[in-house]
């Protein structure tokens, strides 16, 4: 028995999470026959499935008399004791082969189809019985559908306040994912990260929680950083991260760093520090009302320091890694307060910092959502100053963009006078950074101004 994939998410108007697994047969007996249960990796919210496989011999009229007829009885249950505390009413179990026609599936009976919330215990919810004498694999697909606290026309009592309208049933969900990596409902591993800069220093350090096993196969770096055996990883006390400063961090004008001092979140982990951090100044108010659970962490309890990203910047990544869906706040520089992809989301970061994350950690599908969110945000009144920003000197991929971004704004004379200012300033001040930026803007209107000659 085996988990043949990683979980499928679904976070339509019914919120589904699918776990598939596949069940080996010889001559329709299990090799675990007998043995202890499976136990899967963590699936879903943090819920373990354990399969057991008992025999389920029988016998049947034969032109001899009667024969041995061999199944075997795979006795599904769910052990769940960490969702006990998140904002679910009922989970609501579905069991079916991943291919309709399986020859191996003899039987399958779901004895519990609908869970109520909060619980904690392995509940047995299905068994599925084999065909007679099978010898091959069986191919099923656990679905367990989420509902959620309030209805999408109510909304839930956390969120009363918080919506003009109805209450999208997949935002309810993220908001679930969301606190659980602040609350540590799904944790076994935690990061440290600091959330703020002042000075010349970064600083207030705080925690996020996470699943590895959710986080494994995602990344490369990712892997190696979960690893027990990186000895380059830095592993600290929550004792000694409390009073950790930093002064070599590369990106000072880090958005997804907060700027200005407020007492609220000078404890580690407190909880009221931990859910304002759901927002930060750019995210919209309404998550302020989310609330959760959260454990206090001990001074000895060990964490992953991350000196070089900032708190907000991670929790986002963590999120997309579960969920695959990412917010990004406007840029500081843009006339938006809010975007609307901000406004929906559950957490949202600076697309320049995911950018600056993502290539990092070498993923180039969140580079990619990272640069079209920024190239989104350009317009004619912030082109100049992001163009040539000291971030944007540092990756060649974003130069490129927003020098493209940069030619047909430059039918408006505000962006006209405001790159003739700014060349001037490079040219009269010295700023490095910008050396090839002007390059490689004078290089494009060059080859334009060549190809509408010719």
């Amino acid at each position: 028995m085996e988990q043949s994939k990683s979980d499928t998410w679904s976070l339509g108007i019914s919120p589904a999470i699918t776990s598939t697994f596949k069940l080996s047969l010889i001559e329709g007996h299990s090799p675990s026959i007998d043995a202890d249960p499976f136990s899967s990796r963590r699936c879903g919210l943090g819920w373990i499935y354990n399969i057991q496989a008992t025999n389920a011999d029988t016998t049947q009229p034969s032109s001899g008399g009667t024969e041995r007829v061999k199944r075997t009885m795979f006795n599904l249950s769910f052990d769940a004791p960490r969702i006990a505390t998140t904002s679910l009413n009922k989970l609501s179990f579905t069991v079916k082969p991943s291919d309709k026609t399986s020859p191996g599936v003899s039987k399958i009976t779901v004895h519990v189809p609908d869970i109520p919330l909060p619980l904690s215990g392995n509940i047995h919810f299905a068994s599925i019985l084999s065909t007679s004498n099978f010898t091959g694999n069986i191919v099923v697909q656990i679905i367990v559908r989420l509902e959620l606290s309030g209805s999408p026309t109510s909304g839930p009592p956390n969120f009363e306040h918080a919506f003009r309208g109805p209450t999208p049933p997949n935002f309810q969900l993220h908001s679930v994912v969301a606190r659980s990596l602040l609350s540590g409902e799904l944790g076994d591993v935690k990061f440290g990260l600091f959330t703020r800069r002042g000075g010349n220093d970064v600083t207030d350090p705080n925690v996020i929680f996470a699943d590895a096993t959710l986080l494994h196969g995602h990344n490369t770096f990712l892997i190696n950083l979960l690893s027990t055996d990186n000895t380059e990883r830095e592993v600290v006390n929550v004792g000694d991260l409390k009073s950790q400063v930093y002064s070599a961090y590369d990106y000072m004008s880090d958005s997804d760093l907060e700027s200005d001092y407020n007492s609220d979140v000078d404890d580690l982990c407190d909880l009221d520090s931990q859910v304002s951090s759901l927002s930060g100044e750019d995210f919209p108010t309404r998550l302020k009302e989310v609330q959760s659970a959260h454990r206090k962490l001990e001074d000895h309890e060990k964490v992953i320091f991350i000196r070089d990203t900032a708190f907000a910047t991670w929790k986002a990544l963590v999120f997309y890694l579960y969920t695959k869906e990412i917010y990004f706040k406007p840029l500081t520089s843009s006339t938006a307060l809010h975007s609307a992809e901000a406004r929906e989301g559950s957490i949202a970061c600076s697309p320049k910092s995911m950018y600056r994350l993502a290539t990092k950690i070498k993923s180039k599908e969140l580079q990619l959502l990272s640069l079209e969110a920024i190239i989104r945000n350009l317009s004619e009144t912030n082109i100049i100053e992001e163009l040539f920003s000291h971030f944007t000197s540092m990756y060649a991929e974003v130069q490129k963009a927003e020098v493209e971004a940069l030619i047909p704004l430059l039918k408006q004379r505000t962006v006209v006078e405001g790159l003739l200012n700014k060349m001037n300033s490079v040219v009269t001040r010295g700023v490095p950074h910008c050396g090839a930026i002007t390059t490689a803007v004078m290089g494009r209107v060059v080859e334009l101004a060549v190809q509408g000659r010719q």
